[in-house]
């Protein structure tokens, strides 16, 4: 799953990790820039709606994270850290 909305914690209880995916913002706003698909964050006010999300919001979510991942890493890199939260959570005891 991914979002955020302001009751998300009530809802934590329900999953095995909470991971943040993040970014510095300068490269943040360098991949909305890029994107063709999406006009949120093109306009200035749009720009500083995120980097004030990032300010605020960000620091809440980390403090409620189980993990957080530099998604500023390669795509290889960021998916492997993903699954090996996912393995280390659903590793069950070793056969003896």
């Amino acid at each position: 799953m991914s979002g955020c909305v302001a009751n998300q914690g009530r809802f934590y209880g329900g999953f095995d990790a909470v991971v943040v995916l993040s970014v510095p913002p300068d490269v943040l706003l360098a991949w909305i820039n890029g994107r063709v698909t999406n006009d949120f964050g093109k306009h200035p006010a749009d720009r500083a709606r995120i980097l004030e999300d990032l300010r605020t919001v960000e620091p809440l979510l980390r403090k409620t994270a189980t993990a957080e991942i530099d998604a500023a890493r390669p795509l290889e890199e960021v998916i492997d850290a993903v699954e090996t939260i996912a393995h280390r959570l659903h590793a069950g005891p070793r056969p003896h």
